[in-house]
């Protein structure tokens, strides 16, 4: 279980490492397949990422960001993450 774990989270670092120097785009989700590795947004535009695992939790009608290269996704992430605002904490 541990190395599924740290395998998924270098998966991540390494998405976000490679989306820095990427383009981004914000849209909602039409289809995705994790297996194939794809992710297409309601706007019409097709993403392939070669590590599909950076999709896993996506659903259509999800808004997501995705970082990419052409039309090569690099990382997906949340384009609006949650502020110290909408933390509850008791």
């Amino acid at each position: 279980m541990k190395q599924v774990i740290l395998i998924a989270m270098a998966a991540v670092m390494g998405s976000v490492v490679a989306a820095i120097a990427a383009q981004q785009t914000d849209g909602v989700v039409r289809s995705v397949n994790v297996q194939d590795g794809t992710l297409e947004l309601q706007s019409g535009e097709n993403f392939t990422f070669r590590n599909g695992t950076v999709l896993y939790g996506l659903a259509p009608g999800d808004r997501v960001g995705v970082a990419h290269e052409g039309t090569i996704g690099l990382g997906a992430y949340n384009p609006h993450p949650a502020t110290q605002d909408d933390i509850d904490i008791e």
